[in-house]
């Protein structure tokens, strides 16, 4: 007989289990163990003894039970595993028997939620210790039948930890302290002289979370959800799919206010906390301040994953924020990231100036992605009717550039949004739209009644309800509580019922008293979010406003939050944006002005300089407004707002949202007189933002020019801003007077930084124009400084112009330049190595390297495609297509092109003619002549005015189109252009244009005209070779020179009309070689016009 060591039941000899609770018995009992690595948490009721001696022993047990029962709810749904219940003390293991790889954070955060569930609880207070280290693990111990689960130091441990911890504090031991420290905020603790140690246990008390949310998120919906489980359900569906598939997903809650939008997230991030697993969510949102605060709602999501407070100085944020990018990317790509990042945590950026917003978007996305790599991530913009256009753009091409990550996107929005984007989403088959309906009668009914707590509502007042609601929740929701405010619901059917959502919000303000309403109308100046330490105006006391905040909260007019935005600052948000509105509506301008003021001179005192310049803008913009209009004095308002709205034009200059730079900037002008001493500097600034939004926005900057002439930096600036300006406008000439005028302020400037980056811009310019030598020497003084202070960026800058400009010189040692400015660029990452690569490509095309040159090429473009980094596909699919062109690829070459082009006709965009002059070669071959005339007339009168290295390639083209046209009067023309334009610049930038331009030359007897001009130039390069080879007709050695470099098709044209040539000088057999291998290549890529061709030549030469 066997007796069961858990219930003592009796069994028979040699049973294997336990009859009565199915316990293993005899040899099939005996433990399994494993030492493992586990997370203890230790929780202790505070004060149990003394309670315990006043209650009836089962008052005693239901307390315990309850608590019990909750404290294990919280650590079984984190992962953990109850191993005991001592007392009022609960024992629980995280690690054993199942592992997770964040099993610490997990045990934390279980800590957490217990924590705060305790202080929400009247007459409960806890302490609580989480401790991790080795144990002795029983991996077949049955916990919940009382069986022991771990055994070893880690539990006395945090038993003394506990004893130590504050009431209704954490702390934790210091392997959980590294291992959570980026998850987890904590602040320093004395080490604690545990019983039993022989030295103090070094302890940290936890915080909070490391916040899973961004902003304005309620966990604790008031009551059921009525009307709306159908789209909560979509939700949860999209987030699945994207779990299972690694796609991202985006879902756009639109809805009328008080439809239930908020309310909608809510629940689902009710539905997420429950789950085991730990889901990432960010949260931000857009703010009603004029046409958006650029990107805000971004900011605040990469400010909470980073831990970062609106309170803290630039140099903490920058810590926490590098700190964010190293656990979430790669090292290659950290320097880059953080720079990107930087200005939507209002830290500034320290990189080049110029229209950056491609590669933000890229290094934004690519954060992303990396938080979703982690595990399932839940993205929430809300208000994003509000959205400035930047973020709009943004959130619209995140889910189709980011890749392979569980990633949601949920947006809510009015349906303005659709009115200003109506196709929102569109075309996307990973996006979804759930537009809210209002409810229906039974729907509205029955949340009014569950609020009330009661199942019936006097006949003619639900009626009105129902009608007046229009199955808007809000509505419902208010009257409810209207009702509720009123102390007796047996005098309901004595209540007027508003006829609208605003009507019946403002009655509800109405009832409070005149200190409540008060807090609330100076809190609506805020906006949604609001901190009391901006409202202690007026003599009103801390006490009194306390009251009043818990009062309001009590009422449902507002709630505060789990975390601040504001270190030593509770953070409150109005339940619903309409509330606010509402109470806005109220306060008078005069008042309104006042209060934007203040509220302004606090968001000075407590939030970072550059994060706060929008919201600075907004405030003292509208003081400004509302004072006038009231009629009071506002000079001093006028310098303070004029100001704000300069920053704010800066921050968004450092987001590349030029739109908003340029209203800022406008604004700022419009309160600025001509002769006052800062209207020259905001002119300035406001045309370096402007020339992204309209080329002819240097009028006033011309104005200005005469002001410049005392302060060298700012000449400098301005003289490099109105070049840009001519060189978009495709005035090069004019665009070279700037240049060189800006060259002897440049030399005389004492500001190190600003003057690296005119000369380094200016070394650019003329290595783009032409000219070599001075890009040479502009860039070479740059690079010098460059180095001098630490730039790598602009190191690279700089010696990829030396390069670029030597090797166009005819000095291929230029090429060791382009390979270190790429070396450099490696440990940069992002966007700057793909540009070295491109450009060290350009030049290996030129030398005739084309099989370097497309690899490079290929290797530029799959980084940019793996960053998703837009801006440079383009260029660089062009680039692929013509390496695929030249080796016979076509039907590569035309899927890339045809896609290319079509994209050109909704967005022009640079490389257009090179596109477009692509195709154009394959259309001839193929006999679609027309099509390929339309392709080069467009080609050339894109790029004409351009500069020689844009126009070069569709002039050449052009004017052999003509002379295979019989055009040859239009092909002379053309060809005289491309020559002259050539000898005048003497540029080394050549590919494949010199061979279309002697078809022209022969065609139309230029031959000498173009030999002149290849003598004149002086550059030496493979193509040139086989133009020269051609020109004295030796077509064999002109086709063997392209066909060592790799360029098949251009060998292939040479050796038809090679055959021409040689059959009409008598040598047909001679030309039949030539023509049977150009044959075999027209037939390879399927170009029946140059087959024919070349068959018709044949048949002449047998």
């Amino acid at each position: 007989m066997v007796i069961c060591p858990s219930c003592g039941s009796e069994n028979s000899t040699g049973a294997k289990f336990c009859s009565e609770c199915g316990t293993r018995l005899g040899s099939a009992a005996r433990a399994i163990e494993e030492r493992k690595i586990v997370t203890v948490v230790f929780c202790d009721l505070v004060g149990s003894t003394a309670r315990a001696e006043r209650l009836d022993p089962e008052d005693v047990r239901a307390q315990l039970s309850s608590y019990h029962a909750r404290v294990r709810s919280e650590l079984e749904r984190h992962g953990g595993t109850v191993e005991k219940f001592i007392g009022d003390a609960v024992v629980a293991v995280f690690g054993a028997p199942r592992v997770h790889e964040d099993d610490a954070e997990r045990a934390v955060r279980a800590a957490l939620a217990i924590r705060e569930w305790a202080v929400e609880e009247d007459a409960v207070d806890v302490r609580l210790a989480v401790n991790t280290g080795e144990a002795l693990v029983s991996v077949d111990a049955r916990a919940d039948a009382g069986e022991g689960l771990v055994a070893g130091d880690v539990i006395n441990t945090a038993a003394r930890l506990q004893t130590a911890a504050p009431v209704n504090g954490i702390l934790v031991g210091e392997k959980t302290y590294r291992a959570t420290e980026q998850r987890i905020d904590y602040r320093s603790h004395a080490p604690v002289a545990a019983k039993g140690k022989q030295e103090p246990v070094l302890a940290w008390e936890a915080v909070s979370a490391r916040s899973m949310f961004g902003v304005d998120v309620d966990l604790k919906p008031m009551m059921r959800l009525v009307g709306r489980r159908r789209e909560l359900d979509q939700l949860l569906d999209a987030l699945a799919r994207a779990r299972a598939e690694r796609e991202p997903q985006l879902v756009t809650i639109v809805g009328v206010p008080g439809m239930g939008k908020s309310r909608l997230v809510s629940e689902l991030s009710v539905a997420l906390a429950a789950e085991p697993d730990l889901i990432r969510w960010r949260q931000g949102r857009s703010l009603p301040y004029g046409e958006g605060v650029t990107y805000w709602a971004l900011g605040e999501m990469v400010k909470a994953e980073a831990g970062i407070l609106e309170s803290d100085p630039a140099p903490v944020a920058e810590a926490k924020l590098r700190d964010a990018v190293v656990r979430t990317c790669s090292d290659q790509d950290v320097e880059w990231l953080r720079a990107m990042l930087q200005p939507l945590v209002g830290i500034g950026d320290d990189g080049l100036a110029g229209d950056r917003r491609g590669e933000a978007f890229a290094a934004w996305r690519r954060f992303l992605e990396g938080l979703a790599a982690e595990g399932p991530t839940v993205l929430v913009f809300e208000d994003l009717h509000w959205a400035d256009d930047g973020l709009l753009d943004f959130v619209d091409t995140l889910v189709d550039w980011a890749t392979a990550v569980p990633l949601l996107v949920v947006a809510t929005a009015r349906p303005e949004l659709l009115a200003r984007r109506p196709h929102w989403g569109g075309g996307k088959t990973n996006a979804a739209t759930l537009s809210l309906a209002p409810l229906s009668e039974s729907e509205t009914a029955e949340l009014v009644h569950a609020i009330l707590e009661r199942s019936v509502l006097p006949a003619n007042v639900q009626s009105a309800v129902l009608a007046r609601s229009g199955g808007n929740p809000l509505y419902a929701e208010e009257f409810a509580r209207m009702v509720a405010e009123r102390g007796d619901p047996d005098s309901v059917d004595e209540l007027e019922v508003p006829d609208s959502l605003q009507g019946l919000i403002a009655a509800r303000l109405d009832s409070l008293t005149r200190t409540e309403k008060d807090v609330l109308q100076d809190a609506s100046v805020l906006g949604k979010v609001f901190w009391p330490g901006a409202l202690t105006t007026d003599g009103r006391g801390g006490s009194e406003l306390e009251e009043a905040l818990r009062t309001l909260e009590r009422k449902e007019f507002v709630r505060r939050e789990r975390r601040s935005a504001v270190e030593d600052e509770p953070q409150y948000a109005f339940r619903h944006v309409l509330v606010r509105d509402v109470a806005y509506a109220q306060i008078p301008r005069g008042i309104r002005a006042e209060r934007h003021e203040q509220v302004a001179d606090w968001i000075g005192t407590r939030v970072r300089g550059e994060d706060a310049a929008e919201l600075l803008a907004y405030h003292y913009a509208n003081a400004l407004e509302y004072s006038r209009v009231a009629g009071r004095d506002a000079t001093a308002l006028h310098a303070r707002a004029r100001l704000a709205l300069r920053d704010a034009g800066r921050r968004a200059v450092a987001l590349s949202a030029f739109v908003n730079a340029d209203r800022f900037f406008k604004e700022a002008l419009e309160l600025t007189a001509e002769d006052d001493p800062d209207w020259p500097g905001l002119v300035l600034e406001h045309a370096e933002a402007a020339i992204y939004v309209d080329i002819s926005n240097d009028r006033l900057l011309v104005r200005a020019r005469p002001l410049f002439a005392g302060d060298v930096h700012d000449a400098a600036r301005a003289e490099m801003v109105l070049g840009e300006y001519r060189w978009l406008r495709g005035d090069q000439n004019g665009a070279g007077e700037h240049f060189r005028a800006a060259e002897p302020f440049a030399e005389a400037m004492t500001d190190e930084g600003a003057k690296l980056q005119v000369l380094a811009n200016l070394g650019r310019f003329a290595m783009l124009a032409d000219e070599s030598e001075r890009a040479v020497a502009l860039a070479r003084e740059a690079l010098a400084l460059a180095e001098k202070r630490g730039r790598d960026d602009l190191r690279a800058h700089a010696l990829n112009s030396i390069g670029v400009a030597r090797v166009q010189s005819g000095d291929q040692e230029g090429l060791g330049d382009l390979e270190a400015s790429r070396e450099i660029t490696r440990g940069i990452g992002g966007p700057e190595y793909i540009r070295a690569c491109g450009n060290l490509a350009s030049v290996l095309t030129s030398l005739g390297q084309l099989r370097r040159s497309a690899e490079l090429h290929q290797e530029a473009l799959e980084i940019a495609r793996e960053i998703g980094y837009d801006e440079p596909t383009r260029w660089l699919s062009t680039e692929i297509a013509w390496d695929h062109l030249l080796v016979g690829d076509w039907t590569q070459a035309h899927r890339i092109v045809d896609d290319l082009i079509l994209g050109f006709e909704a967005a022009p965009y640079w490389i257009e003619p090179q596109t477009r002059v692509c195709r154009a070669r394959m259309l001839v071959a193929e006999g679609a002549v027309g099509d390929a005339v339309t392709d080069a007339d467009r080609a050339v009168e894109f790029s004409r005015g351009s500069g020689f290295q844009s126009v070069c390639g569709p002039l050449a083209f052009r004017a052999r189109l003509h002379a295979e046209l019989g055009e040859h009067d239009d092909a002379r023309r053309v060809l005289e252009e491309l020559l002259s334009a050539w000898t005048e610049t003497r540029s080394g930038y050549i590919d494949n244009w010199p061979i279309d331009a002697w078809f022209a030359a022969r065609s139309t007897q230029k031959e000498a005209q173009l030999q002149w001009a290849i003598e004149t130039v002086g550059i030496v390069v493979p193509w040139v070779d086989a133009a020269t080879a051609l020109v004295r007709h030796d077509f064999v050695a002109a086709a063997a020179t392209l066909e060592g470099m790799g360029a098949i098709a251009m060998a292939a044209e040479v050796r038809m009309w090679a055959g021409e040539w040689l059959e009409e000088h008598g040598r047909p057999s001679d030309a039949s070689v030539q023509l049977e291998r150009s044959l075999t290549f027209w037939h390879s890529v399927s170009a029946p016009a140059y087959s024919r061709r070349c068959e018709s030549l044949l048949a002449a030469a047998s």
